[in-house]
């Protein structure tokens, strides 16, 4: 999801665009989020995993929930664009991978990752002596998940991802993959004596990736289902940038990451592997197509775009303690009126707390990181 130092790539073109969709992704999984605080969009969650499917709307075009939820507009808050994520890392680790010894990215590559996730875990602690001191029943799952009391075994599980962090920050499930991924990435390449040069062995590769992540969810096994989606953006590394549909190419990635959410407006449910393989494909589809010179990718390299991508981590990691906070402290307006103070209090402190994490944490983190890697770096080259 993050990098401490870019691989030099042909352009810089393909590096930036990529920067500014991280932050739209981030933008995504913060909207999901908020939306998760509504009963009627927390809901649905079991229409997609429920037979029969009792819970879909009866008439699900009728309403503007509804047209939001069940067509590809879902992309706007959707929480598989953290899948998007894992494709940018896998993508983008592979340039420090192959610059440094395993040792020295290894090691400047945790710095980068455990900083900001300590210190949000310290965050996430904060917030929860305030909102769980306000214990009291909403009409959302999401928030009624996170109204119990504190405990030191949720404090150690978020902070060292023994739990995914569902307790405090259910944003921290992914981190545990980024960090397992980052650790074993120069072992694979270094069992690869070259790139995948050939078009018909990456699509083999990436066939057989997304085959594993499928096997992944039939069997249980969170490993098998979410590494292998790191590694198809390590394919994706040495695929040249088309030069040439991109923006088909983007909508086509839209449209299979929502899949299941545009086959559940007619009533029509998709078997959970099927879902992973198209949400990969998906991303996949997504993150290739930014590379190329577009209209897309103008509009990702704008400084609206570059300044949300530099931020994304610390937005990604201070979303949920935050509206948490607001949905369960802070008292408003009953009813719609109600909703929308609360999103409009949480995005200003979002903004607000996104920023400061980035500037005392993230950089520090990534300046840390840097120093690291290229001390062991020098130490290792001493040594030989």
């Amino acid at each position: 999801m993050t990098t401490e130092i870019r691989p030099r790539v042909a352009t810089s073109r393909r590096v930036t665009a990529i920067d500014g969709l991280r932050g739209v992704a981030a933008l995504a999984i913060l909207a999901h989020h908020l939306t998760l605080t509504n009963s009627w969009y927390d809901s649905r969650i079991d229409a997609v995993n429920t037979v029969p499917l009792r819970l879909f709307p009866q008439r699900p075009w009728t309403s503007v929930q509804s047209f939001f939820e069940w067509s590809p507009l879902h992309m706007l808050y959707a929480s598989n664009a953290v899948y998007i994520f894992f494709v940018i890392s896998g993508l983008i680790l592979v340039g420090p991978v192959r610059r440094f010894s395993a040792r020295a990215y290894g090691t400047g590559r945790l710095v980068r990752l455990y900083v900001p996730i300590i210190a949000a875990a310290i965050l996430a602690v904060i917030f929860a002596l305030a909102y769980r001191s306000h214990l009291h029943a909403t009409t959302s799952r999401f928030l009624n998940q996170h109204v119990e009391h504190l405990q030191l075994r949720q404090v150690t599980g978020v902070t060292w991802l023994l739990d995914g962090g569902v307790d405090l920050n259910p944003s921290l499930w992914t981190m545990r993959y980024e960090v397992i991924f980052s650790l074993i990435l120069p072992a694979i390449l270094w069992r690869m004596a070259s790139p995948i040069r050939a078009t018909l062995l990456r699509v083999l590769a990436m066939a057989g990736l997304v085959a594993a992540s499928c096997i992944g969810v039939a069997t249980g096994f969170s490993l098998l289902t979410y590494l292998p989606i790191f590694f198809i953006g390590v394919v994706l590394s040495d695929v040249p940038a088309p030069r040439r549909g991109a923006l088909w190419m983007l909508l086509c990635g839209v449209v299979s990451m929502n899949l299941v959410w545009v086959m559940g407006g007619f009533h029509i449910r998709i078997e959970p592997s099927v879902y992973i393989a198209t949400t990969v494909i998906g991303a996949a589809l997504v993150v290739h197509s930014v590379r190329a010179h577009s209209v897309v990718s103008k509009a990702l390299e704008s400084r609206c775009a570059q300044l949300l991508g530099q931020r994304s981590y610390s937005l990604y990691l201070v979303q949920v303690p935050v509206i948490l906070f607001v949905w369960l402290c802070i008292p408003v307006s009953v009813g719609l009126a109600g909703q929308l103070e609360r999103v409009t209090i949480t995005l200003f402190m979002v903004v607000g707390l996104t920023e400061l994490f980035y500037r005392i944490v993230e950089r520090r983190a990534i300046a840390w990181s840097r120093a690291t890697t290229t001390r062991v770096s020098t130490e290792h080259r001493l040594a030989d």
